[in-house]
């Protein structure tokens, strides 16, 4: 695997990110996330987000919302 190139499961985790969020061009954004935060602690942070939506709590955009957590 190349250097910056992120693996399979943190390449999952973007598309998860970007399924939720619909900010297709944030991409690099979100691949920069997964590999700071790591898996654990993004999948945390993006349930955390999909809970909120599920109880309308997001007043903003999911992908302002997730990037605020």
């Amino acid at each position: 695997m190349e250097e910056g190139t992120p693996g399979p499961e943190a390449s999952f985790l973007v598309d998860e990110i970007l399924s939720f969020t619909r900010d297709e061009h944030s991409r690099p954004y979100y691949t920069k996330i997964v590999a700071e935060l790591g898996s654990q602690q993004t999948y945390a942070v993006l349930s955390e987000s999909k809970q909120a939506q599920r109880e309308g709590k997001i007043k903003t955009t999911a992908a302002k919302y997730f990037t605020d957590l």
